[in-house]
């Protein structure tokens, strides 16, 4: 009976390991907007975002995505469970960057409630954990367990002396500093086929370094893959109206 059991989780963890979304929806939990803790199931926003994702794993080239999006559509907590989903099962520094300390710690509580709410079975040891870091503890087969870091992008030091496999930043339209902020953060990452870049942010104007590298990536002319997120794509955006017959499609 025991052999089976082991065998089971070992199948189960290898599910987990090469679909991301069985992962999300069975494993990591999130705060709705009504404050309940639910599974983490994507909406059509992230299944956009993922799919492009898995399109560049599948080419075997470096993730580098980068998405102008609506306001609340998902994008910030699917960055946190792709950098929780790579840093449990290829073991590696992944980095978190927003504009502002309330906004980075935001985030980071996100990658907190999905530790917290694992089945302890799950829940691999920690080295340290605290508001700036998750430390996993070395593996069992003697790799280093890996960590999910956090920081502030409200210096032009921001991420240096970090080499983060993996990188989420939020709101580069916003940064100070933008384009010294992630010419340093961007360099820090290699560019290896396990490697990712999320960069997500609302619009800020006609121009800054955001709005020049994802019409960069529009046309083709980056490595990065460029996304709009439309807010009309989210059902939470609309109302009905009460006389529908009133109105007409153009």
């Amino acid at each position: 009976m025991e052999n089976w059991k082991a065998i089971d989780r070992q199948v189960t963890e290898e599910l987990w390991a090469k679909d991301r979304q069985r992962y999300f929806k069975e494993c990591l939990k999130i705060q709705d907007e009504h404050g309940h803790v639910v599974p983490l199931e994507l909406n059509k926003n992230q299944r956009q975002v993922q799919e492009k994702i898995d399109a560049q794993k599948k080419a075997g080239v470096p993730v580098r995505i980068i998405i102008l999006k609506g306001r609340k559509a998902g994008t910030s907590t699917l960055g946190e469970a792709e950098l929780f989903h790579a840093v449990r099962f290829h073991p590696a520094d992944a980095l978190v960057v927003a504009h502002d300390v309330a906004t980075t710690e935001y985030l980071f509580s996100i990658t907190q409630r999905f530790y917290a709410n694992l089945d302890k079975a799950d829940q691999l040891a920690l080295e340290a954990s605290n508001r700036r870091e998750l430390h996993f503890s070395r593996r069992a087969d003697g790799r280093e367990g890996g960590r999910i870091l956090i920081a502030t992008a409200g210096t032009k030091t921001a991420g240096r002396g970090f080499t983060p496999l993996y990188l989420h930043c939020s709101e580069p339209p916003y940064y100070e500093n933008a384009e010294e902020v992630m010419l340093a953060l961007l360099n820090s990452v290699p560019s290896t086929p396990e490697s990712m870049v999320i960069l997500e942010g609302t619009a800020n104007m006609a121009g800054g370094w955001f709005y020049e590298q994802y019409w960069k990536a529009k046309r083709g002319a980056s490595a990065f893959e460029a996304i709009f997120v439309c807010w009309k794509d989210l059902e939470k955006y609309a109302l009905r109206v009460p006389d529908p017959d009133r109105f007409h499609l153009i």
